[in-house]
């Protein structure tokens, strides 16, 4: 299911916010590795109450194929997004966030060329500080 970008524009702040209700879960699929370009993302948010609200979920045309082992990966082909708009960075709805959490989080802000504008939380440096030992921090684990 596609939402518009319109679902949340400017998050409410009060003296009652937490790190909570000003983070975003996020995620992206993109292009491949090298210089990645936006295929998908998909991010969500607690509210005060703590329910759950989606902030965005679009798919977007890149100006490059998608590699292979992208689509292998994700499922996605370029056939799927090729009426799909392209990628626009000053649409994003989520920029008033205060924080960014995802999986290696900084490969998702860089394919949304967002590198320094958000605070981030990486799930992946922390499963590293806390699972040392652990062979593979991949998702697919």
């Amino acid at each position: 299911m596609t939402h518009e970008w319109a679902l949340v524009q400017n998050p409410q702040t009060s003296p009652k916010d937490t790190a909570a209700t000003n983070a975003l879960f996020l995620d992206t699929e993109t292009t491949g590795l090298v210089d990645p370009e936006v295929v998908s993302v998909y991010a969500f948010a607690p509210t005060d109450g703590g329910a759950i609200k989606t902030v965005v979920s679009h798919t977007f045309k890149p100006s490059k194929p998608i590699e292979i082992g992208a689509m292998a990966t994700h499922g996605i082909s370029n056939e799927s997004v090729a009426q799909c708009p392209e990628y626009d960075v000053d649409s994003l709805p989520f920029l008033n966030y205060k924080y960014a959490i995802g999986h290696n989080i900084q490969f998702d802000l860089q394919a949304l060329k967002l590198t320094g504008r958000i605070k981030t939380i990486d799930t992946m440096a922390l499963a590293h500080l806390v699972f040392p030992e652990a062979k593979s921090y991949s998702l697919k684990h």
